[in-house]
C-alpha cells in the first residue's frame, strides 16, 4: 500500500466526507474514490461504507484505521528528525573522546563552540582506545577523538582517521625528588629516560593507549611495571608524593599546574602521540556533526 493511499483514507474519515477530503487534498472526488479502492484490493476487504450522512468504517476499517494512523505519524516524525539533522544549530551531537585529553580539550573546544551553537545537546563518551572503536562500528557515536589507531583496526572494522595533530610527551617528577633515587637531574629543561630505572615509573593501566606509548618511550617491557593505575590524576598524585615518575601528554600540563611536579621535556624525537579523528567509512554524519569536525579542524 502507498503512503498516499493512507493519507486519503484518513483524511477522508477526519473530514467523515469524500468530498469534503477532496477539496481539502485539492484532488477531484473521483480521485479520492480511486484511491480507496486500490487501498481496499490491497487488504483484501472493504474499508468505508459511503451513506446520504457521509462515510463510516467497516469492521474492518475500524481495525485499520489505528495503524494507518500510526505509519503515517511515524513518517512525520522521521521526516522532522531529518530535517533537524540538516540543521547545524539544533540536535545532540555524540562522540567519544579517550579519558588522558577528555578533561583537557572538551572544555577548551566546546566552550567557544557552544558560544555560537548554543541550541546544540552534546552526548560525549569518555573511554578507551577500542571501546571507542566499538562505540564508533555500532553507532554509538558520529566520531572519536584519540590516539594510534593501527591500520589494521581501521581496515578490520571499516573506519577512516584524519590525524589533527601531534601531542609531545612530557616527564612528571616530583620536585623534592634526590638525583640519587630517581636519575632526574632537576636542573636540566630535558631528561634521558635512560637514566631513569624502571621501577621508579608510573603507568596506566592496559588498555589506554597512553600505557603502551609510555612502555614504547620508556624502552620497557609490561612485567617491568612496578606501579600501574586507572586515571592519569592518580599518577599525578603518586608523582607528588615522590613515589615516581610517570609520561604526561603536554595538554595535561596546563590543567595539572601542581606546586609538587616539574614537567619536563623528553630526550627522545618518539616522544609524541598522533591524536586522530575517526569515524566510519562513507558515513553521510548528521550536519552538527559535520559542522563540529569542521571546527575543531
Amino acid at each position: 500500500m502507498e503512503d498516499r493511499q493512507l493519507k486519503v483514507f484518513v483524511e477522508v474519515l477526519q473530514t467523515r466526507s469524500i468530498s469534503s477530503a477532496a477539496d481539502k487534498l485539492k484532488v477531484s472526488q473521483s480521485a479520492i474514490s480511486q484511491q480507496i479502492q486500490k487501498l481496499e484490493e490491497k487488504v483484501g476487504e472493504q474499508l468505508l461504507i459511503r451513506r446520504s450522512r457521509g462515510v463510516e468504517l467497516t469492521s474492518a476499517g475500524k481495525v485499520f484505521l489505528p495503524y494507518a494512523e500510526r505509519i503515517l505519524n511515524e513518517q512525520k516524525g522521521l521526516s522532522l528528525e531529518f530535517e533537524r539533522r540538516k540543521n547545524i544549530n539544533s540536535g545532540v551531537i555524540q562522540f567519544g573522546v579517550i579519558p588522558t585529553m577528555a578533561p583537557y580539550l572538551i572544555p577548551k573546544l566546546l566552550k567557544p563552540y557552544t558560544e555560537r551553537h548554543d541550541s546544540v545537546d552534546f552526548i560525549i563518551q569518555e573511554k578507551r582506545t577500542m571501546d571507542l572503536v566499538n562505540a564508533l562500528v555500532i553507532a554509538d557515536i558520529d566520531f572519536a577523538i584519540l590516539s594510534d589507531v593501527s591500520d589494521e583496526v581501521l581496515s578490520k572494522y571499516g573506519l577512516e582517521k584524519e590525524v589533527l595533530f601531534y601531542e609531545p610527551l612530557l616527564l612528571a617528577v616530583p620536585k623534592e625528588s634526590k638525583d640519587s633515587k630517581i636519575g632526574v637531574d632537576l636542573t636540566l629543561e630535558d631528561v634521558d629516560l635512560r637514566d631513569i630505572e624502571s621501577q621508579h615509573f608510573i603507568h596506566l593501566n592496559e588498555g589506554h593507549c597512553l600505557r603502551s606509548q609510555s612502555l614504547a618511550v620508556c624502552k620497557m617491557r609490561p612485567e617491568e611495571v612496578k606501579f600501574q593505575c586507572e586515571q592519569l590524576n592518580t599518577a599525578l598524585c603518586m608523582v607528588e608524593e615522590g613515589m615516581g615518575v610517570c609520561i604526561v601528554p603536554k595538554l595535561a600540563v596546563s590543567e595539572n599546574c601542581r606546586d609538587k611536579i616539574l614537567f619536563k621535556k623528553i630526550r627522545n624525537e618518539e616522544a609524541k602521540r598522533e591524536i586522530s579523528l575517526l569515524k566510519r567509512k562513507n558515513t553521510q554524519l548528521p550536519s552538527n556533526s559535520q559542522a563540529l569536525i569542521s571546527f575543531i579542524r
